[in-house]
């Protein structure tokens, strides 16, 4: 007999296991059981949601009973599997053991696919009747669990879970209690009267720390088991869709690298569907059921998806998917539903799809000898498909269907191909004939149908092709062609800067042969690539030398064109190749091994051979263009005294010319040996379309009289040889510019000194604000009220800044624009400059100081004695009148010679000298009116 120490002893005995990826509760009630083991046979069937059991052990399934059982005979208890089955007698024979009230059975190796239990023939057996082989008694099944055989110890342990696993408790044996405590938790459990194992279900515990101990001996021995959140939780990408739409859901968790089993349920809970994934190192992983219509049994309506985490067997559930019926799908082909393209050339075929993925298309008819039909699927589910049909190849009838149709997006699927008509020449030969050019049927139909109720119709129009062109163009060695970034947009956004057109080609530089032929990228992708093409016969490019241009003795130079040396980047849809050849790669060499020089002339030509079928006339097809090698040049532009001047400043710009491809980038190391400034360099510049380049560095900290070596390099290696400079006195300037008033249109500037003449420049506001004027060219030397009239008037007060520039050009035309052309004048690495505030005035003021202004009421000012006959008027005109006009004469003179009459009044009579004080008189009266008047 088993006293109550040994109970609780036997608890922490006992291993405590965490089975989260096997424990749940299994309730077969009296009613079942018996039906059971009625005369009809039939089993009762429950199953056990089995996780992957990592246990290296043998595992057991244990399936205790809430009384003690035995058989009424050799009933059998049956597990199923994946595998197959396994049974055996309810009997204590060793494979179906009864102890203590619960039945093992040994699972053997097929405990990874466990499926179900079938349960037949169990009795209930009160104490009394154990032995009792002839009553009959209905069974009941209690908590089903399944568990590794390994213990352990007896010690304190420590055990990890997530909340909402089974924790299964194992005891030493039956009716043991023991208390769970931890966060809102305290209760008293046992293992019962028929099984040593109690199952926690931890749904609705909270995270943290829970301890197992015996609830009366106080003793300090006790499990403890850590809850964590998994985070297991799942969403569906779109709670509405139809029948036709995929069902899909992401699966998220707080641990990485976890299996999962997900569930599509009914609204009644039922699964309909199910499937399996790994959350990965991210923390989620998605789960595709297909589209409804594709699930058996399964109808409009709404649905969850449940993940269960196979571990711990944790479980989540989306909100409600409501699935509709998917209304009717159409197709219909892409824009007018016309396509072109050339014989010989893969012609693109698109189909739009609406409420359906897949449709039926066919290319041609009986009535055109042609016809292919498909059948593909838009699996991307963007809503169309586009076919690529080979020309080329389509009309041998045993070449494998891959080399005539493709699907352009690789998400997409083509179901399958089939051929028919007498065009079709039944060989895997395509060079024996092409398809004929000639407008072919297009019909498509909604799903895999068949093709005889066409939905939507179109036409594929099939021309004659052509060999068009081949120029001849140049581009710098540094372009990375071998880049997976180099691609047809790079080639056309660099013609004009970095590819440019020349019939010279410096040595080292690439020439780009650029091809323009329709009706060849079928052949080219049957040969899997324009130089493989090459090779095979049908087209070819050559490079030869000119026959001209041939030293005596010696035979023309075929160069070779390979993989090694020529990069292709093929543009079909323009009908255009360019053929990119390393002008300076050694492989380029003869047959003989001679090697590219400088000065030779050699012809490019593109032949389109007459024997292909690509040509219907008698004659090839050939474009040529033509190239000479010339020897790298490069040369800094230099003063008459062949040196390279610059100023002991910032921003000095050094120029030169070289027959470089544009776009090549140089560089010129500038160093200098003086004791007094070491310096050295290395600025570099890209080659411009005209050949022009120029770097720009900074020689401020230089010493003016230093003496410079400067060396023009490509790729690192020197180019020509090298050039003298010597750094010369920064130019200098200085500007001042005072507050003024105007009428908005021009502004003077004090007075401007220019070492090297230039322009003032005005600016409006502050140094970097638009430039609102400038003056003509000054020349050097100091400039004073130098009026500049603005491009446009200014409408209120304002702050101008001015700021001298060079004429770097020489031509005295202000022309910067934010470059070293026409640049400001600096010092200390600032631009000169000097500011004032305009005050804009536009009032006009009438002139007062004139006398011939005076108003008509001078006169009452004159003295009244005034003789009547002088102008009252115009006071100020008598001091000039009286001198000329009047004269003093003897009695009876005559001043003509007349009879002594009087010809002119005389003023003798008043005093000597009164016509003069009088205009005096006049003079004062006008100049204190305008005193008076300006006051």
């Amino acid at each position: 007999m088993t006293g109550t120490n040994d109970k609780v002893r036997s608890l922490f005995l006992a291993a405590l296991m965490v089975v989260s990826v096997f424990a749940m509760t299994v309730s077969l009630s009296g009613a079942a059981a018996a039906q059971a083991g009625n005369a009809s046979g039939e089993p009762d069937v429950r199953k056990i949601t089995h996780y992957n059991v990592n246990s290296t052990g043998t595992p057991t399934l244990e399936i205790a009973f809430d009384e003690n059982v035995r058989t009424t005979g050799n009933e059998k208890i049956v597990v199923g599997f994946e595998d197959g089955t396994v049974s055996g007698n309810l009997a204590d024979d060793g494979t179906f053991g009864v102890t203590g009230g619960q039945a093992t059975v040994d699972t053997g190796t097929f405990y990874n696919n466990v499926q179900n239990v079938t349960v037949g023939g169990f009795e209930d057996l009160d104490s009394n009747q154990m032995n009792d082989n002839d009553t009959d008694f209905d069974a009941k099944v209690a908590p089903v669990t399944i568990e590794p055989t390994t213990d352990l110890d007896n010690s304190n342990d420590d055990i990890e879970a997530y909340r909402g696993s089974n924790i299964a408790i194992e005891a030493g044996t039956t009716d043991i209690a023991f208390e769970i405590d931890g966060p809102d938790i305290s209760r008293t459990r046992g293992t019962g009267t028929g099984s040593q194992v109690y199952v926690v279900d931890t749904d609705n515990f909270d995270i943290g720390d829970f301890t197992i101990s015996n609830d009366t001996s106080g003793s300090s021995a006790a499990a403890n088991i850590t809850l964590q959140n998994l985070g297991l939780d799942v969403t569906a990408d779109d709670n509405s869709i139809t029948t036709e739409d995929d069902i899909i859901a992401t699966a998220e968790a707080e641990n990485i690298n976890r299996d999962i089993e997900a569930d599509l349920l009914d609204s009644d809970g039922d699964s309909v569907a199910d499937t399996t994934g790994t959350i990965d190192s991210d923390g989620e992983v998605e789960v595709n059921f297909g589209n409804l219509s594709s699930i058996d049994d399964a109808d409009a309506g709404s649905y969850t998806v449940e993940v269960s985490d196979v571990e711990t067997g944790v479980t989540a559930e989306t909100d409600t998917i409501n699935i509709s019926e998917a209304e009717d799908g159409t197709v219909s082909f892409a824009g007018n539903a016309v396509f072109q393209e050339d014989q010989g050339d893969i012609a693109d075929i698109t189909v739009n799809l609406d409420n359906t993925d897949q449709t039926t298309v066919v290319i041609g008819s009986t009535d055109q000898n042609y016809y292919l039909i498909t059948e593909v699927t838009d699996d991307s589910g963007d809503g169309e498909v586009t076919l690529e049909f080979n020309t080329y190849t389509a009309a041998a009838g045993n070449l494998g269907n891959s080399n005539k149709l493709t699907i352009a997006n690789d998400d997409d699927t083509i179901e399958s191909i089939s051929e028919g008509g007498d065009f079709i020449n039944n060989t895997n030969d395509p060079s024996v004939d092409l398809l004929g050019a000639t407008e072919y049927d297009l019909n498509a139909s909604v799903g895999h149908s068949g093709v005889d109720d066409a939905d939507a119709v179109g036409q594929l129009s099939i021309r004659d092709r052509s060999t068009e062109s081949h120029d001849v163009w140049i581009a710098p060695q540094s372009t990375e062609v071998d880049s997976d970034d180099f691609d047809v947009n790079s080639i056309y956004s660099s013609i004009g800067s970095s590819i440019t057109q020349s019939d010279e080609v410096a040595n080292g530089d690439y020439v780009v042969h650029q091809i323009v032929a329709s009706g060849l990228a079928g052949y080219i992708d049957y040969q899997g690539g324009f130089l493989s093409a090459n090779d095979a016969g049908t087209y070819d490019l050559t490079v030869e030398q000119n026959d001209s241009n041939v030293e005596a003795n010696q035979r023309a130079k075929t160069l070779k064109l390979g993989s090694d040396n020529t990069t292709v980047i093929e543009d079909p849809e323009n009908n255009t190749y360019f053929a990119i050849v390393d002008a300076d790669d050694d492989s380029l060499n003869s047959e003989d091994n001679r090697a590219v020089e400088n000065g030779e002339v050699y012809t490019a030509d593109f032949t389109v051979s007459s024997d292909s079928i690509l040509v219907s006339g008698d004659d090839d097809q050939v474009v040529s263009d033509y190239y000479g090698i010339v020897e790298q040049n490069a040369e800094l532009d230099t003063n008459d005294d062949d040196v390279v001047m610059v100023q002991s400043a910032a921003d000095q710009e050094i120029t030169g010319e070289t027959n470089f491809a544009p776009g090549t980038e140089l560089t010129v190391k500038v160093q200098s040996q003086a004791q007094g400034s070491p310096f050295l360099a290395r600025p570099s510049g890209i080659v411009q379309p005209d050949g022009s380049f120029s770097v720009t560095q900074d020689f401020s900290d230089v010493a003016p009289g230093s003496d410079l070596t400067l060396q023009i390099r490509r790729n690192n290696n020197n180019v020509g040889d090298s050039f003298d400079g010597m750094v010369e006195e920064g130019d200098t300037a200085s500007v001042s510019i005072s507050d003024q008033t105007t009428d908005g249109t021009t502004v003077t500037v004090d007075s401007v000194t220019m070492s090297s003449g230039g322009f003032v420049a005005i600016h409006l506001n502050n140094a970097s604000g638009t430039v609102i004027g400038n003056s003509d060219y000054l020349a050097s030397g100091n400039s004073e009220d130098v009026e500049i009239t603005l491009d446009q008037a200014l409408d209120g007060d304002a702050t101008v800044v001015a700021m001298p520039h060079k004429d770097t050009n020489g031509n005295e035309e202000y022309e910067f624009s934010g470059g070293s052309t026409d640049a400001p004048y600096t010092s200390n690495g600032s631009a000169v400059t000097a500011s004032a505030s305009i005050t804009v005035d536009t009032t006009t003021d009438t002139p007062t100081d004139t006398p011939t202004d005076t108003p008509t009421d001078t006169p009452t000012d004159t003295p009244t004695d005034t003789p009547t006959d002088t102008p009252t008027d115009t006071p100020t005109d008598t001091p000039t009148d009286t001198p000329t006009e009047t004269e003093t004469m003897a009695d009876g003179g005559d001043g003509d010679g007349g009879d002594g009459g009087d010809d002119t009044t005389t003023t003798s009579t008043s005093g000597p000298g009164f016509g003069v004080i009088l205009s005096l008189v006049g003079l004062l009266a006008a100049a204190l009116l305008a005193a008076r008047r300006n006051n």
